[in-house]
């Protein structure tokens, strides 16, 4: 199976399990600094395209899909993006 074909089974998937957001809808769901505000669309773009870089020094990016002229992403792809910037959610187990 080639690249391509993986990556257009996994959005067929998304698409179907997890309808997509545009990022100004996603920029709604998530708390900005002010009460009652969602962060701003370039926030949710520049961790798409960029990555947020975390205190241990990994760079996070969040999972986002250009159709057309609009970048949009899912509620999985903001769920992941947010839990992998936990702390302790990538490290190895350590058994004593």
């Amino acid at each position: 199976m080639t690249a391509r074909e993986l990556l257009l089974g996994r959005l067929t998937r998304a698409i179907e399990a997890d309808p997509f957001l545009s990022l100004s809808v996603a920029a709604r769901l998530l708390p900005g600094e002010q009460p009652g505000k969602g962060v701003s669309p370039s926030t949710v773009y520049r961790w798409g395209t960029r990555g947020l870089p975390l205190p241990d020094g990994r760079v996070v990016k969040l999972a986002i899909w250009r159709i057309g002229r609009k970048w949009v992403t899912t509620r999985g792809a903001l769920a992941e993006f947010i839990e992998a910037q936990q702390p302790g959610i990538n490290e190895p187990a350590t058994s004593t």
